[in-house]
């Protein structure tokens, strides 16, 4: 009977990387990010990452994921996969960048006039950007840590009511002679996880 849950897990799983992989590929997976020379940058920055959804994360996989290297491989995966940061929130970069620019030549032009326009007399960009970007790093960096702790305790959670399903089951075709009985109980042990993880997503 064991047997026979793991086997229905294996095929419930199997079913949901087949639906996985039929869906929509996500932004930067398309022939453009598979295309030269972003074949090469793939490989290098990211099929080197751990892969976290169709895998086991083991401990060798943490301490890489937790190593200083991830933040450089980060960087360059900012225009792709995994994250897309970049590429996910464009228009308000380029807005912001298009108004940066704009304020840089206003400046450069107002100080070329024969009478220059001082228009942050008192240094208040600077004082301001000067004061908070440690703090704003700090506080990132402090939320980036936690997300990551989150993340993992999340994972060990939704293994363990795997487990938990698995081990009630046995104890159910154990302890029960009744076969409907034990029958329900699989049938309960194998949609319970998905459920759970339902629920939680």
């Amino acid at each position: 009977c064991g047997g026979l849950l793991i086997a229905e897990n294996r095929k419930k799983a199997g079913g949901g990387r087949a639906i996985a992989e039929a869906m929509a590929p996500r932004v930067g997976h398309g022939p453009f990010f598979l295309g030269w020379p972003w074949s090469l940058w793939k490989r290098v920055f990211y099929s080197t990452r751990p892969d976290l959804i169709s895998n086991k994360t083991r401990p060798p996989q943490w301490a890489q994921l937790q190593s200083e290297w991830r933040f450089f491989q980060a960087f360059f995966c900012y225009f792709g996969p995994p994250c897309h940061v970049l590429w996910n929130i464009k228009y308000p970069w380029l807005f912001v960048m298009s108004v940066t620019i704009c304020l840089v030549l206003w400046q450069d032009w107002a100080s070329k006039r024969e009478e220059p326009i001082d228009w942050d007399k008192h240094e208040i960009l600077k004082s301001t950007f000067r004061m908070t970007s440690f703090a704003m790093s700090l506080l990132l960096a402090f939320r980036i840590n936690r997300t990551y702790d989150r993340w993992r305790e999340a994972r060990s959670s939704l293994s363990g009511v795997g487990n938990g399903a698995t081990s009630l089951f046995l104890q159910a075709a154990t302890w029960i002679d009744n076969a409907d009985i034990v029958e329900d109980f699989r049938r309960f042990c194998i949609v319970w996880p998905y459920s759970s993880l339902s629920g939680v997503g």
